[in-house]
C-alpha cells in the first residue's frame, strides 16, 4: 500500500513538472500577481512620490494608453502563435529526421518553457491592465507604473523571441542532439559505475541461496527499483532477487522476481509495486537507452530517405567511447541498505548484448559505405585496450570478421578495399588481441 501511494504521487509530481504547460502557467500568475500589485501602487506613496520624481512617466490619455497597450497586445497573441507554431515544427522534424524517442527530450527544454510563459503572462499582464484603464469623475486613470512596465515587457519579449529562434534552431541539429544524449548517458554511466561492484558477498548470494520465484502480476517495462523498497526489504530481513534485465517487457505470469524465503501475497504485492515500470526510455534512469538511441540516429541517417553518412559516423565516435566505458563494467545491480547487506540483485544488459544491437544494425545499413564499415573498425579497436581481463577478445574478434565478411560480399571498388585491408592491418595489427580474426583473413588474396 505504501509503495503504490508513493508511486502515485511520484508519478503525478513528475506529471505536472514535466508538462509542457506547468513552467508558463506558473509564469502567467506571477506576471498576473505583478500587474495587480502595481495597479494597487497607483494610489499608493510610492505612485505619488515616482509620478513626482519622473513626471514624464505620467500618461493624461486614456485613448492613447489603451491604443498602445491593444498594439501591443495584438503583437503578443501573433508572437506567441508564431512561436506555438515553430515548436509544433521543431517536433516534427525532429521526428522525420531522428527517432520519435528523443521527442520528450525537446518539450523538457525548460527556456522553452520560460519563453512561452513570458508571452502569455504578457498577454494576461496587458488584459488585466486594459480592464484598469478608465475614468473616475473628471479624473484620468492610468496606472502608469504598470503602464511603463508593460511596454518595457514588450522589448525584454522582443529579444527573447530573437533568442529563442536562434536557440531552436540549433536544437534540431543532429550533432547538438545527439551530443546531448551523449553527454547524458556517459554521465549516468559513470554514476551507475558503484553498482556494478562485485565481492565475495555478492557471488555467495547468486549462487548458495535457494530462491522462492514469483510471477508478475503486471505488464510494462521494468525501468528500476523505489529507493524505499531496500528499507522495506532489510525490516523484514528480505533479499530480492529480479529475473528480467532492466529495460526488458514484462508480461503477465512471467518470472519476475525471487525472494530468499517465502512470503504472504499482500508483502509480495507491497515488494512488486516497489518495481518501477513505464513505457518511455529515459537515459536519466537507464543508460543502455542512450547506446540504442544513438544506435538508431545512426540507422536513420543511413536509411535511403534521409541518406546522412556523416551524422552515422559522429554516432559511432561517441559510441566508441561510451563502450569504452562500459566494457569495464559489470552487468549485475547490488543494492544495499544502511548496514551495508545485500537486499537486491538485478541484472542490466550485458556489453556483448549492447553491442551486438547498435553495431549490427549500423553494419547492416552501412554495409555499401566503406567509410562506415573502417569506423565500425576502429571502433572495435579503440575499445580492445578497455578490456583487461580480454574476456570480450573472442565476440570483438567475431565482430571484426562479421564486418570483413560483409566488405568482402557489398564492397566491389578495389581502391577501397585496398585502403580499407591496409587501415585494417595498422590498426588491428599493432597487438595480439585481434589476432584471431586478422590471421583468418589473407588481405592480398581478397584484393584479387
Amino acid at each position: 500500500m505504501e509503495f503504490n501511494l508513493k508511486k502515485k504521487l511520484i508519478q503525478l509530481y513528475y506529471n505536472i513538472i514535466q508538462s509542457l504547460t506547468f513552467v508558463p502557467l506558473t509564469i502567467l500568475i506571477g506576471y498576473f500577481i505583478l500587474v495587480i500589485i502595481l495597479i494597487k501602487l497607483h494610489d499608493t506613496e510610492i505612485g505619488l512620490e515616482s509620478a513626482r520624481a519622473f513626471p514624464w512617466i505620467q500618461v493624461k490619455s486614456v485613448a492613447l494608453a489603451s491604443e498602445i497597450i491593444t498594439t501591443l497586445l495584438t503583437g503578443m497573441i501573433s508572437l506567441t502563435v508564431f512561436s506555438f507554431s515553430v515548436v509544433m515544427i521543431i517536433l516534427s522534424q525532429a521526428a522525420q529526421n531522428f527517432i520519435p524517442k528523443i521527442l520528450y527530450k525537446l518539450k523538457e527544454d525548460k527556456f522553452m518553457h520560460i519563453v512561452l510563459g513570458c508571452y502569455i503572462g504578457t498577454i494576461t499582464y496587458y488584459i488585466v491592465l486594459l480592464v484598469n484603464f478608465g475614468m473616475e469623475g473628471e479624473e484620468t486613470i492610468v496606472p502608469y507604473i504598470a503602464f511603463i512596465v508593460g511596454v518595457l515587457l514588450s522589448i525584454i519579449n522582443i529579444f527573447l523571441f530573437v533568442y529563442f529562434i536562434h536557440r531552436t534552431s540549433l536544437s534540431i541539429h543532429a550533432r547538438r542532439i545527439t551530443e546531448r544524449l551523449f553527454n547524458n548517458t556517459k554521465e549516468k554511466l559513470k554514476e551507475e559505475k558503484n553498482k556494478y561492484k562485485e565481492d565475495e558477498e555478492t557471488i555467495r548470494l547468486n549462487t548458495t541461496i535457494q530462491w522462492k520465484n514469483y510471477n508478475s502480476n503486471s505488464s510494462g517495462y521494468l525501468q528500476s527499483v523505489d529507493d524505499g523498497l531496500v528499507k522495506f526489504l532489510a525490516k523484514r530481513d528480505l533479499i530480492l532477487k529480479i529475473h528480467p534485465v532492466f529495460g526488458e517487457y514484462i508480461v503477465e505470469k512471467m518470472l519476475l522476481l525471487g525472494l530468499n524465503k517465502e512470503v504472504d501475497k499482500e508483502t509480495l504485492k507491497e515488494i512488486e509495486s516497489g518495481l518501477i515500470f513505464y513505457s518511455e526510455e529515459r537515459v536519466e534512469e537507464n543508460s543502455k537507452y542512450g547506446f540504442r538511441q544513438i544506435s538508431e540516429i545512426a540507422v536513420k541517417a543511413l536509411s535511403p530517405g534521409i541518406n546522412n553518412p556523416g551524422t552515422a559516423i559522429f554516432c559511432i565516435e561517441y559510441l566508441t567511447e561510451l563502450y569504452a566505458i562500459l566494457i569495464k563494467q559489470n552487468n549485475s545491480i547490488y543494492k544495499r541498505d544502511k548496514s551495508g547487506l545485500v537486499r537486491i540483485i538485478a541484472k542490466d544488459e550485458s556489453f556483448e548484448d549492447i553491442l551486438f544491437l547498435s553495431f549490427s544494425s549500423i553494419k547492416n545499413y552501412g554495409k555499401k559505405d566503406i567509410m562506415i564499415m573502417e569506423k565500425l573498425v576502429k571502433l572495435l579497436a579503440k575499445i580492445s585496450p578497455h578490456d583487461i581481463d580480454k574476456k570480450h577478445q573472442e565476440y570483438l574478434n567475431h565482430l571484426l570478421v562479421s564486418v570483413f565478411d560483409s566488405v568482402k560480399e557489398n564492397i566491389n571498388d578495389k581502391i577501397d578495399l585496398k585502403k580499407f585491408y591496409q587501415t585494417t592491418e595498422i590498426i588491428c595489427g599493432r597487438d595480439d588481441y585481434f589476432k584471431e580474426a586478422i590471421m583468418g583473413y589473407s588481405f592480398t588474396s581478397l584484393l584479387i
